[in-house]
Parts: structure tokens; sequence; C-alpha cells
């Protein structure tokens, strides 16, 4: 597996994937919650009603794609230490799984493969335009069946808002084989994901 790290600053430096775009043959609809204090677009065709799990530090919403392997599941803590690192979220959930994500669909003879991830830091540019004090963002390739040429592409973006928090993990089949130039992994796949996490927004409602 790759790996690599970067870290953002500017606003000419926020990633393609977290931009708003409209992809005429790759349409969205709207979810929200209200007790989750999020909204945000889907691809269309997805499940909108949320599979909803829960735990002491923890509240998730999962919604389930059309391929097995597609999700995206909004997790909310209310509870967040604003003096603690964030990223513990993501990195201590790798290191005790080795997948930066808990799939709504695994089949048990074929788990999860990670084949590419990269920590792309805080992003203060996109800080400023949802509102909240920090965020940070990363993404990467992963193969969930035993066939080579189906991969998945994730997206996480953590944020928090004083002692809350969310962490928002995209799924989304991968148009591209590992290795591609990053032109065409723009094109192809971040481009879908701009659809979705371009539009995210955390509304106040008393936060």
């Amino acid at each position: 597996m790759s790996n690599s790290t970067t870290n953002i600053d500017g606003a000419d430096c926020v990633p393609v994937w977290v931009k708003p775009v409209t992809l005429g043959d790759w349409e969205t609809q709207i979810i929200e919650s209200a007790d989750l204090h999020y909204c945000l677009p889907i691809r269309a065709g997805w499940k909108t009603t949320p599979h909803i799990t829960q735990t002491p530090l923890q509240i998730d919403h999962g919604f389930q794609g059309v391929h097995p392997a597609e999700s995206l599941i909004v997790s909310f803590m209310d509870k967040a230490d604003p003096a603690a690192d964030l990223r513990n979220w993501v990195d201590a959930f790798i290191k005790l799984t080795g997948f930066p994500i808990l799939p709504m669909f695994q089949p048990i003879n074929s788990p999860p493969c990670l084949l590419e991830w990269r920590d792309q830091g805080s992003c203060p540019a996109l800080s400023d335009r949802l509102n909240v004090d920090e965020t940070y963002l990363y993404q990467g390739l992963a193969q969930f069946s035993s066939q080579p040429a189906e991969c998945t592409r994730l997206y996480i973006l953590l944020a928090r808002r004083g002692n809350v928090a969310w962490k928002i993990s995209l799924s989304i089949l991968s148009a591209c084989l590992p290795e591609v130039p990053e032109d065409v992994i723009t094109t192809n796949d971040h481009v879908r994901a701009g659809a979705i996490f371009g539009y995210l927004s955390f509304p106040f409602r008393n936060l």
C-alpha cells in the first residue's frame, strides 16, 4: 500500500473533490438531518433512509449505494474534545483494523484491501467555507472484491465546530486503475466526489 501526507493551505489549494461541481451524467439528491446537523447530496438512486447505528461515542447514518461497495456514512460526535487530535478518529481506526472505514457491506470471504492512502492534512479555506474550527481530508483507493479491475475510491472529511464533530466517509466505484496519473483520477473520480462534498454544509441549528 502506498501512503503520502500533504498539508493544504489557501483557497487555491482546496482539493477538487471538495469543490462544488454539477455533472449532467451523475445526478444527485439531497439528504439532511436535524439531529446530526448535516446537509449534502448523494448519488441519485442511492437509499435516502439511513441505516442508523450508535455507540457511546458517536452516531452513524449510513446510506447504501447501488453497488455493494458504494456508500456514504455520516458519523457525529456531540462531546468532542477541542483539545484532542481530531485525526485520531481516522488514524486510530486504521491502526486497529488496517482500513479507514467500516464498510456497510463486506463479504466474509473477501475483506477489503487498502491499495493507496493519502493524508491530505488540514484545509483552512474549507474550514472557513463550512464555518467550522478545523477540517482534515483523506482519500485513497481500495479493492472490495476479488476482481482486480474493480476498485473503489475512498474519501473522508473530518470537521469540528466547538465540541461537535463530523466524519463524512464516501466510497464510490473508481473509473481508474491504481497508479494512474492524478489528472486522470481528477477527471474520472474526484469530480464525482465534488458533486457531493462540494455542497456539504453543517447548519447551525443552535450549534
